[in-house]
């Protein structure tokens, strides 16, 4: 299945990086400080919208009902793969560009020589991890429905905002200074990502490994999309906060908020999407290959 697409995932990778860098260098070179927060907020997800978009257009167009529904849980799995990415990304990046200095530096080439290979690694890994459990031995293993995927929803809102709040009050605590300072910020920042991406690895093993385990092919397909989708949806809405202010991505109730929006959101999708295309992809009983 990797290999079916493969050029839809360099395709997708290489138009993630040429937009991703493009946008960066608007948001450099904004002069306005309104603008520069849009740019940060609205960026990615407008990277991978568009980059999605013309893929899923040049790749599916011809092809057989089983390439589409393959290809309609892969797609979300690649966007997530660009939310993990960018996290780690921003661990990293900004720990070697501490102390922040101005400028082209060679910290600032290494971070983005850095950027651009972790991007590329974690989307190919994202892409072969995903299409590995698609495509594990068939299965006669229990279906899941709806009531394991709303489960599989508070698992994420909680795990992943638990990580995240118990990151957030360590971080203020370990780099709290009397008054604003970019670095301690940045570390701030980064160890905040770091607690995302925990929580995110946390969730995803006790769905996949305790709530969903002996799961059949289709529930498995569907359980990749959600998971997919309610990463970028959480993520994406979080980043808001740049633009609209009012938004507090460390408060509960907020947390809640967006996370049962992106659940409700992801389920349509594995329902009326992957679900639908997977019904006109196999007759009744059979398997995909």
């Amino acid at each position: 299945m990797f290999r079916r697409h493969l050029r839809a995932i360099i395709s997708f990778t290489v138009g993630t990086l040429a937009l991703g860098i493009l946008i960066g260098n608007l948001t450099v070179l904004a002069g306005s400080q309104t603008l520069t927060a849009l740019l940060i907020a609205v960026g990615m997800p407008t990277v991978v919208g568009c980059v999605l978009l013309v893929v899923t257009v040049v790749f599916c167009a011809g092809r057989g009902p089983e390439f589409k529904a393959e290809w309609s849980a892969l797609a979300p799995a690649l966007a997530a793969s660009t939310v993990v990415a960018n996290h780690w990304n921003n661990i990293v990046t900004q720990w070697i560009n501490i102390p922040s200095l101005p400028g082209t530096t060679v910290r600032w080439v290494a971070a983005t020589v850095l950027s651009i290979v972790f991007l590329t690694g974690i989307c190919f890994l994202g892409a072969a991890l995903a299409t590995r459990w698609m495509s594990r031995s068939p299965t006669t293993g229990r279906p899941k429905g709806f009531g394991p995927e709303v489960g599989a929803v508070a698992i994420l809102i909680i795990v992943v905002q638990g990580c995240l709040a118990i990151a957030h009050e360590i971080a203020w605590r370990a780099f709290a200074t009397p008054l604003p300072d970019l670095d301690a910020i940045v570390a701030q920042s980064a160890m905040c990502r770091g607690g995302v991406l925990l929580g995110l690895l946390a969730a995803w093993l006790v769905i996949a490994l305790v709530a969903w385990r002996g799961a059949d092919r289709l529930s498995r397909w569907r359980l990749i999309s959600l998971f997919s989708v309610w990463v970028c949806l959480d993520s994406w809405t979080r980043d808001l906060y740049w633009v609209l202010p009012q938004i507090n991505p460390y408060e509960w109730t907020w947390a809640l908020a967006i996370g049962i929006e992106a659940g409700i959101i992801a389920i349509l999708y594995v329902h009326l999407v992957v679900g639908s295309l997977w019904r006109r992809a196999f007759a009744p009983g059979l398997q995909p290959s």
